[in-house]
C-alpha cells in the first residue's frame, strides 16, 4: 500500500511528461492516493472478518477470559461496519461516524496486552 503512496509522490515530484499536462499529472497522483485508501479499506474488511472467528475461539478455549472473545467479536463487527460506512456513505457523514466505529479497536488492543503481560505459563504447558 505504501508503494502506491510513494508512486503518487513520485508522479508529483517528477518533471512534467511530454504528453501530460500539470493538471493531468496532479489528477493521476490524486487517483493513486484514493486508490491507496480503497486498498486500506479492503484490508480492514478482511481484518474484521478474521476477528470474528478469533473471538469465537477465544470464547470457547477457556485459555483467556471470555470477555476478550466478546470484545474481539465486537471489534470485528466494528471494523466491518467502519469499512462499509466508508464505502457506502458520503465523506462528511462518514467523518461523523468514524470516532464511534474506531472505538471497536479496544477489544483487539486489550487481547494483545493480555497476551503480552500474562503470556503462556511454561510450567503448565511443558510435557510431564
Amino acid at each position: 500500500m505504501e508503494a502506491i503512496n510513494f508512486t503518487a509522490l513520485l508522479v508529483l515530484k517528477s518533471p512534467a511528461r511530454p504528453n501530460f499536462e500539470i493538471v493531468q499529472q496532479q489528477e493521476a497522483a490524486y487517483f493513486l492516493f484514493r486508490l491507496s485508501r480503497t486498498v486500506m479499506s479492503c484490508d480492514k474488511l478482511f481484518l474484521g472478518l478474521s476477528f470474528i472467528p478469533w473471538g469465537i475461539i477465544v470464547w470457547r478455549s477457556g485459555f483467556m477470559p471470555r470477555i476478550f472473545g466478546v470484545l474481539l467479536i465486537i471489534s470485528g463487527i466494528g471494523y466491518i461496519a467502519d469499512t462499509c460506512a466508508g464505502i457506502l456513505l458520503q465523506r462528511p457523514l462518514y467523518i461523523v461516524l468514524q470516532p464511534y466505529l474506531r472505538g471497536a479497536f479496544i477489544g483487539f488492543l486489550l487481547t494483545q496486552l493480555w497476551l503480552m503481560i500474562k503470556g503462556i505459563d511454561s510450567r503448565k504447558t511443558s510435557p510431564a
